[in-house]
């Protein structure tokens, strides 16, 4: 598994999002057992919605809607809430959201054209 922000900071010249709204914030995070878990959980997270984004088996949809639904929700109330998960590791919500999402849109496979 790629890190986090190695896959989100890949340069695209078509990417909605720069780097540098997916850096930290500019006081450095101590990289505590608590931080590192709440790193781990955004990294599956967009690792399973890269990567199962084309599946073909029912399990496999199901993990990859599992973080779809994760990451668009707004929801602040959980505590590792995709929202709650950014803010405190000092990430943007919305810049994450929206170059995993960029990157989610070039990973699928390009509908089939017209029959005929």
């Amino acid at each position: 598994m790629q890190p986090l922000l190695s896959l989100l900071s890949t340069y695209d010249p078509l990417a909605p999002v720069l780097a540098e709204q997916l850096a930290p914030s500019a006081v450095p995070m101590v990289r505590t057992p608590e931080s590192r878990l709440l790193h781990a959980i955004l990294e599956q997270a967009a690792f399973d919605l890269l990567s199962y984004c084309n599946a073909q088996r029912t399990v496999d949809l199901r993990i990859h809607y599992d973080a779809w639904r994760w990451m668009r929700s707004g929801d602040r109330t959980h505590p590792f809430s995709f929202v709650n998960v950014c803010e405190t590791l000092g990430y943007c919500p919305a810049a994450v959201r929206g170059r995993c999402f960029a990157l989610l849109r070039a990973a699928r496979r390009p509908a089939l054209g017209p029959p005929g």
